[in-house]
């Protein structure tokens, strides 16, 4: 009976351990019930978590300004609400590239989206993609990105809901797996 208790109270002290590591969650952009002038109804609106925001590090802030490169957030051809958020000014701007270029020196993903100055169409151009949502859970060295991306197609809507995943170590951001770049090319 003591060694049932002993091996129980390991066992316990153990699985107490893996619990210990803390686990952190940015909501960036969700979705929101909204009343638009002169609408009857809500309507469902992505927007930008501004608390959540300014809360994120360097190097997760710098996954959310790679982030806004593959998907919109209410752009209008200039900026975008996720990157203006992140005071990085207009979508493209230097302190946007640099920012994603200091963080992804190793990722091909990263120099694409860098060389086409971030670009993201107007929401309400004949093509866009904009996000539904999009969160970020870190635990200890690696993030999962949960999202879901609307993607408008010359008046055809298709939807990406996948979680990628990277590494941050040091002071890189390693892409371990990304279905948002796999699924939505730019």
């Amino acid at each position: 009976m003591e060694k049932s208790i002993s091996v129980l109270i390991i066992m316990l002290f153990f699985l107490a351990g893996f619990k210990s590591e803390q686990e952190s969650k940015y909501v960036l952009i969700r979705t929101v019930a909204k009343q638009i002038p002169n609408f009857k109804k809500t309507v469902n609106v992505a927007e930008v978590n501004q608390d959540d925001v300014e809360k994120l590090d360097e190097p997760l802030r710098a996954l959310a300004a790679y982030y806004s490169s593959l998907a919109g957030s209410n752009c209008d051809g200039k900026t975008c609400d996720l990157t203006k958020a992140l005071n990085l000014g207009m979508q493209g701007s230097s302190e946007h590239k640099e920012l994603i270029s200091k963080w992804f020196p190793n990722d091909s993903v990263a120099k694409q989206v860098v060389r086409q100055n971030c670009f993201q169409a107007s929401s309400g151009s004949s093509y866009f993609r904009n996000y539904n949502y999009l969160e970020f859970i870190v635990k200890a060295d690696t993030v999962i990105i949960n999202y879901e991306v609307t993607v408008y197609n010359h008046g055809k809507t298709s939807v990406i809901k996948d979680p990628d995943k990277v590494l941050l170590r040091n002071n890189e951001i390693i892409v371990i797996m990304q279905n948002i770049w796999k699924k939505s090319k730019i």
